[in-house]
């Protein structure tokens, strides 16, 4: 056989293989999971290629009642970030992968939903395949936590120092009374970042072109007390006299327990 020839087949060979090559495309396996690790089924997945400036790219699939998913056709070795859309939550959660090489499949670690927020209202959500909201508020103003069981009432929405926080506080008789000022701990469990214009959920009904986010918490001396930034970016602990910082707002908290007993060393 002629020698160019041969070295002609070989080179379209070449160019053959090269195009099928640059042609296939990687898998990509997963699961959508909620914070306790649960299966989250039936909703809607999307994978979009992180560089949209270069061959911008972009599929949808929907996740199985256990929770996986499977995306086809991606590009190889390319950088994807995977999220999720529900039709009655949002969620900031998302995941970035590096797609296997061409032909084969990446098994990604699980997409996990830590929090979602209700499109109507904007409350928090501690479950997601019922919607169930975090806060409900009673109808005589009681806001219930059914993550920790508290019950919060909010004071009036202006300017209180610590005295008046005390006395408002001891003197609330909404559902039974039994109110008491909240610990620190209390008032960080409350904070929630990025959620609304001060990090708290709506259930918590306070104007933030009123309010900074200092809400009282519980003495620190004789003469002082604590208060819990909800403005800070990871909220934020402090404290200040008892006449000063009026700024700050004041709620009072309690167990279903300490309905109508009076609560004392908060005041």
């Amino acid at each position: 056989m002629n020698r160019r020839l041969v070295i002609r087949r070989a080179v379209l060979l070449g160019l053959v293989l090269l195009v099928a090559g640059c042609g296939e495309s990687s898998s990509l396996e997963g699961k959508v999971v909620d914070g306790a690790g649960m299966p989250l089924g039936g909703l809607k997945v999307i994978a979009r290629q992180a560089d949209a400036l270069k061959d911008y790219h972009k599929l949808e699939t929907s996740s199985a009642p256990d929770g996986t998913f499977v995306f086809k056709g991606l590009h190889p070795s390319s950088e994807y970030v995977i999220e999720t859309w529900a039709q009655t939550w949002t969620t900031d959660a998302k995941l970035r992968v590096t797609t296997a090489p061409a032909g084969q499949t990446l098994v990604a670690s699980p997409l996990a939903i830590n929090m979602a927020i209700a499109r109507n209202g904007g409350g928090v959500l501690t479950d997601l395949a019922t919607g169930k909201l975090r806060f409900t508020v009673s109808p005589d103003g009681v806001i219930m936590d059914s993550m920790t069981g508290l019950e919060w009432v909010m004071g009036p929405d202006k300017d209180i120092n610590y005295q008046e926080a005390m006395t408002w506080v001891k003197g609330c008789n909404t559902a039974g009374g039994g109110w008491r000022m909240p610990k620190v701990a209390e008032l960080r469990g409350l904070s929630v970042q990025g959620l609304g214009q001060l990090n708290m959920d709506p259930a918590f009904k306070l104007d933030p072109a009123l309010w900074g986010g200092k809400i009282w918490a519980e003495p620190r001396d004789t003469w002082s007390a604590c208060y819990f930034d909800f403005g800070l970016p990871d909220g934020g602990e402090s404290w200040c006299y008892h006449n000063d910082c009026g700024s700050c707002r004041v709620v009072g908290v309690r167990f279903p327990s300490e309905r109508g007993r009076i609560i004392r060393g908060y005041f």
